[in-house]
């Protein structure tokens, strides 16, 4: 197992790697490079949760000679605009400019969004500094997979969950009464939160492995068949789409 451990690309980050395979773990124990699950020799995942120090700092000393895949926030957009602000709004974003703008929104610029996610930015930026001075193999950067569209089915999962409270609480709305933002703007947000992430990994001269064509729907969001069982990630099957995406990037 040592010597797999060692040439396996080490899969790392926020919530998006539990998709990828990435086990949890037990919480008593420090973050362990463990298998998979399903297990996929290509690969070992970081264990831990990423809200800890530890967590981080154990990455960095793994880090040196090793081959990592780094997921990094991706759902900033969500919990800023899953739930539907007072005035409504739109904006324009060039990689998605043939999505139609809603009619009586207010239309803000995609800067102002970029600025919104300034702190995504920020912290990523200060992380891939501090990771490369341990020396690593190589690193990509891994994007988040992109918004779920079917509003009926979003908000039974918004009610079986605590993620919806915790939205609604933070934004002084009323648990019950919830408004999903329209997907084609979630579309949009995710697209300029991606957009952040990858000029990050331009910078620092890292490849950017975004979501798999195959995943998405007609109109460019998560296709159903990837959905998990929550409000804003994706499954096992995106996940094994997502890993050959991040091997190709290292061959």
């Amino acid at each position: 197992m040592a010597g797999h451990v060692v040439s396996a690309i080490v899969i790392a980050g926020h919530s998006h790697r539990k998709a990828l395979g990435v086990v949890r773990g037990d919480r008593a124990e420090a973050p362990a490079l463990l298998p998979l699950d399903p297990e996929d020799r290509r690969f070992v995942g970081l264990s831990g949760g990423p809200k800890q120090a530890v967590y981080w700092d154990r990455l960095c000393t793994h880090a040196s000679g090793r081959r990592i895949a780094l997921a990094w926030e991706g759902n900033r957009y969500n919990d800023a605009f899953l739930l539907q602000g007072s005035p409504a709004f739109d904006l324009v974003v060039a990689e998605l400019a043939h999505l139609p703008l809603r009619d009586n929104a207010v239309v803000v610029p995609e800067r102002a969004v970029r600025a919104r996610f300034a702190e995504t930015g920020a912290g990523l930026a200060a992380f891939v500094e501090r990771l490369a001075a341990h020396g690593p193999a190589r690193v990509v950067l891994v994007g988040a997979p992109p918004p779920k569209a079917d509003a009926a089915r979003l908000a039974e999962l918004i009610g079986i969950g605590a993620y919806g409270a915790k939205l609604a609480a933070a934004h002084s709305l009323d648990p019950h009464d919830l408004a999903l933002t329209p997907a084609t703007v979630r579309l949009k947000l995710w697209q300029v939160e991606q957009n952040v992430q990858r000029a990050v990994a331009d910078r620092f001269g890292i490849a950017f492995v975004p979501a798999p064509a195959a995943c998405a729907d007609a109109d460019g969001c998560l296709h159903p068949d990837y959905w998990a069982h929550d409000v804003t990630h994706a499954n096992a099957s995106y996940g094994a789409l997502m890993r050959d995406e991040i091997a190709n990037h290292f061959t």
